[in-house]
């Protein structure tokens, strides 16, 4: 995508007072000749949180509205230079992401703009908070809700990897909820991915202990820095850290009580796998071995996102395709020019059908080699067959 994009999302900002702002706005539907528009928002005194990076504000629209009421503003302290272009970095994956295309899995970018040492980010607000603080006040989720929001950020990760970049900090409070069943509104879960400090392309990222900022909870064994490693493979670390948070989903309880027990389960992952925890909450043998594929110790051993989003447990969760009407004669053409209509058959072939093309099924060709096997051992041990 590169750096040239973020600069589309740039608002052109005054300060009129202390915590107002105003964006000069151009309406990209709206007559040529139309004066700009005047958007006024202005913060809350206290901020929602503070961290080491800086500080998020809720924002209120005063004026000039569009769209937005309300958003919520990340400002992050800019020490140097240096600092303001790798948060222009950050700003590459989040506005890369807020693309349509990939809104179902993303908070969405409504544009930044600085102030003094002051990188500001203006995001969407999700209505129903993080899944940290929303599953504190409550129970472990069943299997079907844990699955999923497990295949939604796994999809999110997927989009991620994909285009070649890392989140490095995933975990509950990562992971905001845009929609949630409740007892009066039985329904499906919704949750999208945020916080991408970390989204940056792997040309960035180095091993340098300052630029881990995954939660210690989620972080991956070789991010401790007890392996000796050339390169750290963050699209792994993130799938560690899916498989934990997956766990916590569904027990409430850490998958490793200590830096410790991590050490433990690196010498002996099989035997010290905390498959009890997971009967206890009567989670599914595929769920379980999902679990298990992404915490393996070793980077190169764990399932990859788009690996991963083809186990039998995923699977399970990804809703059928439509059926297309029968009347619908019209055949469609992929990007490569070719009819689909030309390239596949209408009905699914039956196996009566392909046995008449191409003979026996593959299941019939197994039983005949089972079958001949079997006689050659009673031939083999002077038994009198009768064919």
């Amino acid at each position: 995508m590169g750096l040239h994009h973020v600069w589309y999302y740039a608002l052109e900002t005054r300060f009129p007072k202390k915590g107002e702002v105003v964006h000069v706005c151009g309406d990209h539907d709206a007559p040529p000749l139309l004066q700009q528009r005047l958007e006024g928002r202005k913060r809350d005194k206290r901020p929602i949180s503070v961290g080491r990076k800086g500080k998020v504000f809720l924002q209120t629209c005063t004026s000039g509205r569009r769209h937005y009421t309300h958003r919520v503003v990340k400002m992050i302290r800019l020490q140097d230079r240096g600092t303001r272009w790798r948060y222009l970095g950050e700003l590459e994956a989040i506005a890369k992401f807020s693309h349509p295309k990939y809104s179902k899995y993303f908070v969405k970018l409504l544009g930044w703009y600085e102030r003094s040492y002051w990188l500001c980010f203006a995001m969407q607000i999700v209505p129903g908070g993080d899944l940290q603080t929303y599953l504190i006040q409550r129970s472990a989720l069943q299997e079907d809700g844990s699955l999923e929001i497990t295949s939604q950020v796994l999809q999110g990760l997927a989009f991620l990897h994909t285009e070649g970049f890392a989140h490095r900090d995933i975990k509950p409070q990562n992971a905001l909820i845009q929609q949630c069943p409740t007892p009066i509104e039985p329904g499906s879960w919704w949750v999208k991915l945020s916080e991408f400090g970390i989204g940056k392309s792997p040309e960035a990222l180095t091993s340098d202990a300052s630029t881990l900022i995954s939660a210690y909870d989620y972080m991956a064994p070789e991010l401790h820095g007890q392996e000796s490693l050339p390169s750290i493979d963050y699209q792994a670390a993130d799938m560690w850290a899916l498989g934990l948070m997956t766990f916590w989903t569904l027990t409430k309880s850490r998958m490793f009580s200590s830096l410790g027990a991590v050490y433990r389960y690196e010498a002996s992952p099989d035997a010290l796998f905390p498959r009890g925890s997971l009967d206890d909450s009567h989670v599914s043998s595929d769920g379980q071995a999902l679990i298990r594929s992404l915490t393996k110790p070793k980077p190169d051993q764990r399932l990859g996102s788009n690996e991963a989003m083809s186990h039998a447990w995923v699977l399970s969760s990804m809703p059928s395709a439509p059926m297309i009407p029968a009347e619908c004669n019209e055949p469609s053409v992929s990007p490569s020019g070719v009819r689909t209509k030309d390239k596949l058959p209408l009905e699914k072939p039956s196996w009566i059908d392909v046995k008449d093309k191409f003979g026996d099924t593959p299941l019939q060709r197994a039983a005949k080699d089972a079958r001949m096997a079997a006689l050659k051992q009673l031939l083999e041990q002077g038994e009198n067959i009768e064919i």
